[in-house]
């Protein structure tokens, strides 16, 4: 999976998470050294929601080009969550949420 942000996106924590659940984090990447030959063998993108507009508008429409699940996350913080953001966090629902809407849309082709 690629994440495209800051460095303080994926927290140890939060990768370390992730790597037990079977799934390696590669990233983040900063948004202005995206380029669609790191996705080639990812089974989907993580965009930071909070990044530059115009940026994430750019690599989104790049990868709804290319068929590529994407989603874009906020970093997990302590206090409430957002309703209806994806987190891109350690907890197992972080990471169950964010790993089924990839797959939903590898079935439907719809992206987010």
């Amino acid at each position: 999976m690629i994440v495209i942000g800051n460095k303080n996106l994926v927290a140890s924590g939060t990768r370390d998470a992730w790597e037990r659940a079977g799934i390696e984090l590669q990233g983040p990447v900063l948004p202005p050294a995206f380029e669609m030959r790191l996705v080639h063998a990812a089974h989907g993108v993580l965009i930071d929601a909070t990044e530059d507009a115009n940026l994430m508008f750019r690599i989104s429409e790049q990868l709804e080009a290319a068929s590529v699940p994407f989603l874009f996350v906020v970093m997990e913080q302590q206090g409430p969550e957002r309703t209806g953001s994806y987190v891109l966090g350690s907890k197992p629902k972080h990471i169950k949420e964010i790993v089924e809407e990839l797959l939903w849309q590898y079935d439907s082709g719809v992206r987010h």
